[in-house]
């Protein structure tokens, strides 16, 4: 995918994609051309402002299959399916992790704050207040995360699971400010 920033799309209760920036709702199909051609999507929840991105990367690689487009071999989907959640999470660590996921987290922070600013929808002065809040937050589960690699601890999880409670809460509130 491409550093620009991704097309936001919402998606209704009756299913149908909204391309926010375009104005007109899109079709499955078309997002899978702009996916194809490199760009980056957010699928958005009109209603909760839930991200729904990779449900619609999931059901974008149902319907390649349904066409017999070959886009994962059998073998694959049989592996992912049988690892279940434990297994999709151990994959989605083992895709990007340490240093990596957390640049790539406070990149996606500052990201969605300068689309508010620029969109006119949170003032400036309110941005580098949200953002050293939302990367504070970001710094604390990194280094909560880390000693739970050390040292496992149903207590530190605890706080872990409520440091990323927040943190997507605030995501959300966030996302409600974009509508």
């Amino acid at each position: 995918m491409t550093e620009e920033k991704p097309v936001i799309i919402k998606r209704y209760a009756n299913r149908k994609l909204y391309d926010v920036e375009q104005r007109s709702y899109i079709t499955l199909d078309k997002v899978t051309r702009l996916v194809q051609s490199g760009m980056a999507i957010q699928v958005i929840d009109h209603v909760t402002g839930e991200d729904l991105t990779s449900r619609v990367y999931a059901q974008i690689l149902f319907e390649l299959e349904k066409q017999k487009r070959g886009t994962l071999p059998e073998n694959i989907l049989n592996r992912l399916v049988q690892a279940g959640e434990k297994g999709w999470a151990h994959i989605r660590e083992g895709v990007v992790s340490g240093p990596e996921l957390a640049a790539l987290v406070d990149q996606e922070i500052t990201e969605r704050l300068h689309v508010l600013e620029a969109h006119g929808e949170l003032p400036a002065e309110n941005v580098s207040n949200l953002k050293d809040l939302l990367l504070i937050q970001s710094q604390r589960i990194r280094i909560l995360s880390a000693s739970v690699q050390k040292e496992e601890s149903s207590e530190q999880q605890e706080v872990i699971d409520t440091l990323r409670r927040q943190l997507k809460n605030l995501e959300k509130r966030i996302q409600a400010l974009e509508k």
